[in-house]
This record gives C-alpha cells, sequence and structure tokens, in this order.
C-alpha cells in the first residue's frame, strides 16, 4: 500500500474503535448514577443486563455497582463483604425498606397526574322512523372523581414514610443541646 492510503484507513480505525474508557464522572454523579442503577436492579427487579444496556454499561460493571451501593446502605466493614454482620443486615433491610417506599410514593403520584379527569361514553346505533332507515351517533363526556383508591395508596405510603423516618429518629437520639 502507498502512504497516502494508509493515512486514508487509519482515522477509519480509529472512528470504528468504541473508546476503552469513558471520562470519570463528577462524584455526586456517580453517586446518584450508582443509585438509580441499584434501584433498578433491586426495586424495579430490572435484570443486570437490561440495566447495563441503559447505561452504556457492562453487565459486570453493573453487578459491581449493585454490591458496592449494597455495601454502602448496609455500612458494611470492608471485611464483611457478604454482609453477615447482624446490624448491617438491619441496616440494608431498612434502606431498602426506605428506597421501595419512596418508589411506591412516585409510582402512586404517577398515576393520579397520568388519570383521567373525564369518562367518555360513545353509543351509535340506527332506527327505523317511517319507513327510513336513519343513523345516528352520541359522545358524552362526564366529570370523573379522583381515584380514592390512588389517594388512599399514596397516603398509606407517606405514612409509612413518615413512621419509618420516626423510627429513624428514635434510634438515633439527638441530645438537647447543640454545641458549636
Amino acid at each position: 500500500m502507498s502512504e497516502p492510503s494508509m493515512e486514508v484507513a487509519a482515522p477509519a480505525a480509529r472512528r470504528s474503535r468504541r473508546p476503552r474508557h469513558t471520562p470519570p464522572l463528577d462524584q455526586t454523579l456517580q453517586t446518584q448514577r450508582n443509585l438509580a442503577i441499584f434501584k433498578q436492579v433491586e426495586i424495579e427487579k430490572r435484570t443486570h443486563e437490561e440495566v447495563a444496556q441503559l447505561h452504556n454499561l457492562r453487565r459486570s460493571r453493573v453487578t459491581q455497582i449493585v454490591k458496592q451501593v449494597r455495601r454502602e446502605l448496609a455500612m458494611a466493614s470492608a471485611d464483611d463483604p457478604q454482609i453477615e454482620n447482624h446490624l448491617a443486615q438491619q441496616r440494608l433491610q431498612k434502606g431498602l425498606e426506605k428506597l421501595r417506599l419512596e418508589y411506591a410514593l412516585v409510582a402512586a403520584a404517577e398515576a393520579i397526574r397520568r388519570e383521567q379527569p373525564w369518562l367518555i361514553t360513545n353509543r351509535n346505533g340506527s332506527r327505523q322512523r317511517n319507513g327510513q332507515s336513519e343513523g345516528w351517533s352520541e359522545t358524552i363526556r362526564r366529570d370523573k372523581p379522583p381515584s380514592v383508591q390512588l389517594i388512599k395508596t399514596f397516603l398509606r405510603v407517606t405514612r409509612e414514610l413518615g413512621q419509618l423516618n420516626e423510627r429513624e429518629i428514635e434510634s438515633n437520639p439527638v441530645g438537647e443541646k447543640h454545641s458549636q
């Protein structure tokens, strides 16, 4: 091959390659992304492969992130990778409970917003009048009250979240006097 053709082929080869590493994310963005990945796997019950495709990651990286966030929620020590410590397991369960309730609250709020405020009924038919067939059609639009079941679900989840927060406050009391 002549030298000019090598110059043309080299940029094309560079463009077709996938970059090995993406630039590191800001710490807060990475924490938010990792928590979102954890929620999708643990709360929404998506597979690691689905989440990897959504976030443009490898499946093995999603597995690493899920394990890391699980350890962070449990506040487990580095020498307890399987989270076998009883207190760490309790912290993990409480964290998961809070994430599930927050997910349920968001889902209930979205369902309330998506609900149609009216009900539309379409009726049509035909009738014989004076020997002639005549067709008719009518559309009735009625206001519909909001779903009491959705509102009750929203309130129940809100109450459960409040009770969880109260339990957290009771388990970690803060003294009356605060120092600077």
